[in-house]
């Protein structure tokens, strides 16, 4: 069997919510709040039989980042 070299490109990055948590650095309040902003990325869910996980990927959530950077809203 031949092994195949797997290409992870910035794009197919994923954060799960523990790790939104981290990287905007807020509480599981405010992350919330973000969430629920019309100009938030919108979350992908990866569903098993039980369970589902919502997962944004790191490429718009760091693109919002940006973009909140250039215009901050006060």
């Amino acid at each position: 069997m031949e092994l195949t070299q797997l290409t992870i490109r910035a794009q197919d990055l994923v954060l799960s919510k523990k790790e939104l948590l981290e990287m905007l650095k807020c509480s599981a309040s405010t992350l919330h709040k973000v969430i629920h902003r019309d100009d938030f990325p919108k979350p992908f869910r990866v569903a098993d039989a039980i369970n589902s996980t919502a997962l944004w990927r790191l490429e718009d959530v760091q693109a919002w980042l940006k973009k909140r950077a250039e215009n901050p809203i006060y």
